[in-house]
């Protein structure tokens, strides 16, 4: 057997990096309504995972550090990246985990702005066809992959991370979508990407205030509403900018209360900004804010479907999978991939 010194690292296998932390009815069944203080649910944002393992992989091809991928092989490395990311938030303790994906299609947030998200460059072929991979991957992993229609996952995380605080579990979610900041609390803090590199950050009610001052993370919605989010096509208040924003908010404590006395605003631009809205910024503020709230129909789980456990059949089809598509790459990316799980199967 060929044993390589120097085997080819994944985008994703350098050191996780951590801070430490100080700090409706639950759609989750009502048998599981009180959790132990140990048990920690991690929610994993699928597609930015997928995202983000693609994008890794282009720049270390771009820069020449990366010469295993080829027109078949590049697919197969996203997954294996994106694997490689599951794995490492998953040693974190998790006692429950669960990959939550976009649906196909339109959601409400279309219905309320159809110009929502039209900014966005269509889905690379390389992530599409590495999706049809990674979820079945995912399922034979034995973690629960979740989608549903008519609601972005967003939504469907804020309404599952909600529901296990307050059933009284600890919550990680795994997304560097600021959007989430909105429903950090001392039980819940987000794993996000650094921007350059492979490490993940936690970040939670410490490094919010680092950023936003006095701002509570439930105001983050008047915040954003204000500055509107160019990612999502979702545009602001013309004249006020970030720290304007947080300004703005901590003087009148709402949204709300500062459209009403918006004639009392000191800023010249600000206050001609927000005198020109009729009602835009109102309505940005419920296209900006998560559901939390989504009926136990829509998401019908138990805790237990979340436990993380090794599959009833010993990874078997797991490690078919994982074989199948190695061939396509080096296999010492492979054996690593095949190791790092058992590793964690162990654990359970």
């Amino acid at each position: 057997e060929c044993v390589h010194k120097n085997p080819i690292k994944l985008p994703d296998d350098e050191p996780l990096l951590l801070k430490s932390t100080t700090i409706p009815r639950s759609v989750i069944s009502s048998e599981n309504a009180s959790c132990d203080a140990d048990h920690r649910l991690i929610l994993v944002d699928g597609k930015a995972v997928i995202y983000r393992a693609y994008y890794k992989l282009m720049a270390k091809l771009h820069y020449g550090k990366l010469e295993d991928a080829n027109a078949n092989g590049d697919w197969v490395l996203t997954v294996f990246t994106a694997l490689s990311t599951i794995l490492r938030v998953l040693k974190l303790n998790a006692t429950h985990a669960a990959v939550v994906f976009d649906h196909d299609g339109l959601t409400f947030r279309h219905t309320m702005f159809p110009a929502y998200k039209m900014n966005r460059l269509p889905t690379p072929d390389t992530i599409v066809q590495s999706l049809q991979y990674l979820k079945p991957a995912l399922l034979a992993m034995a973690i629960k992959v979740i989608e549903v229609p008519g609601v972005e996952a967003d939504d469907v995380i804020g309404t599952l991370a909600i529901s296990a605080v307050t059933a009284g579990m600890k919550v990680r979610v795994l997304s560097p979508d600021k959007d989430f900041f909105q429903i950090i609390s001392p039980s819940l803090r987000l794993l996000r990407f650094v921007p350059r590199g492979s490490g993940i950050v936690s970040f939670g009610i410490e490094e919010f205030s680092q950023r936003f001052g006095s701002l509570q993370p439930s105001q983050f919605i008047d915040y954003l509403a204000l500055v509107g989010d160019r990612v999502d096509n979702i545009p602001g208040v013309q004249g006020i900018g970030e720290k304007t924003a947080v300004q703005l908010i901590e003087l009148f404590g709402s949204l709300e209360k500062l459209v009403q006395d918006r004639d009392k605003v000191q800023n010249k631009k600000a206050r001609e900004g927000l005198l020109a809205d009729n009602g835009e910024v109102l309505f940005t503020k419920r296209l900006v804010t998560l559901r939390t709230d989504l009926p136990y129909h829509m998401v019908p789980f138990t805790l237990d479907e979340f436990a993380c456990k090794k599959p009833e059949d010993g990874g078997e089809k797991y490690m078919n999978l994982i074989n199948a598509m190695g061939s396509f790459v080096d296999k010492s990316i492979t054996s690593s991939l095949e190791s790092r799980t058992r590793d964690l199967w162990s654990s359970y």
